[in-house]
């Protein structure tokens, strides 16, 4: 089930790798690649805080620390990005000036 996960990332179908990626995880919640897999899995179908938590488990099963770390580095830049976006709210119709004439 992993594997057929990890192609439908690749085929950048997150809804039908975690289908799959969530089987894997049933028969073994304790590997440490379907749990990475499933943080990418959920990354890719934005749903960023599920994600954060399956990188973290990752980690702690011991998964290749550099490669979660920079999982976890690149969606939280995302989430900051997103975050700023969303402050700065839409384009103003009011103009440059700020006040509508």
């Amino acid at each position: 089930m992993q594997g057929l996960g990890a192609i439908a990332l690749q085929q950048a179908d997150p809804v039908q790798a975690l289908i799959y990626l969530e089987k894997a995880s049933a028969l073994d919640p304790q590997d440490a690649v379907t749990c990475f897999y499933l943080g990418l899995a959920l990354e890719a179908g934005q749903r960023p805080a599920q994600a954060v938590d399956f990188y973290r488990r990752a980690l702690a099963l011991s998964f290749d620390p550099a490669l979660t770390h920079l999982a976890l580095a690149h969606l939280h830049a995302l989430q900051r990005q997103n975050n700023s976006e969303n402050v700065a709210g839409p384009p103003s119709l009011l103009g440059k000036g700020g006040s509508k004439r």
